[in-house]
């Protein structure tokens, strides 16, 4: 039986000094207990469950949070935690788990290079990366609490900031969150992100532009 907090736990110390912005370890427990939630609507063996926790959870660990020259940064980091700390896997769990976090690297990876690969069940992981991307991109607006969204939004401008100024920011923020939530529309895997997206996009459209300038004052 899996014990998802025992595993969250194990990473939870990799994400210190994260805790004031957006990728820190509140946003890796959501896209884990959340991406979980999606799993539930497939028949997914356990073991791929327990790889996708692992995974992650490791995520974000180490991110720059602001400070990387590109996604492939903070991926790579995360990997080499992932790869240097010490779990039950199995070497083919561990090996699932790692092609996890590496497929949520921004641009994305062709879903084909899992083939050939010594992993759990393809048909099985292919899913696991799906909602692993999709639960990612949810981040801020799928949070289903307020408080805890603009807390998550207001880290993402204290990320901002650590390269840009507060007046480029308000500047071009509206064009940005807009042209950010056109790609998200046809960006989904899963159904379950597809009907999200459907009933949500445009409130959370709105709510991203109307917070964004006080969560900017916030951070």
């Amino acid at each position: 039986m899996m014990n998802t907090q025992q595993i969250l736990d194990q990473y939870k110390p990799f994400y210190r000094g994260q805790e004031n912005y957006y990728h820190n370890f509140n946003h890796a427990t959501w896209v884990v207990e959340k991406g979980l939630e999606i799993l539930e609507n497939f028949d997914v063996q356990l073991c791929v469950k327990e790889a996708y926790v692992h995974a992650m959870a490791c995520h974000d660990a180490g991110h720059l949070n602001g400070l990387q020259k590109n996604d492939r940064e903070n991926v790579d980091i995360a990997l080499s935690i992932y790869k240097n700390h010490g779990t039950r896997q199995t070497t083919m769990e561990r090996t699932s788990s790692y092609l996890i976090i590496d497929s949520t690297c921004v641009p994305y990876l062709s879903l084909e290079t899992l083939r050939g690969q010594t992993i759990l069940s393809i048909k099985d992981m292919w899913i696991a990366i799906k909602v692993a991307r999709d639960v990612d991109h949810l981040g801020i607006i799928g949070i289903a609490d307020d408080k805890q969204r603009e807390i998550a939004l207001t880290g993402f401008m204290r990320e901002l900031l650590r390269k840009n100024s507060k007046e480029d920011i308000l500047n071009s923020y509206k064009d940005l969150t807009n042209d950010f939530f056109e790609k998200l529309r046809f960006s989904f895997y899963t159904e379950h992100a597809k009907e999200w997206a459907g009933k949500n996009l445009d409130d959370m459209r709105k709510w991203q532009l109307d917070f964004t300038p006080k969560a900017l004052e916030l951070a």
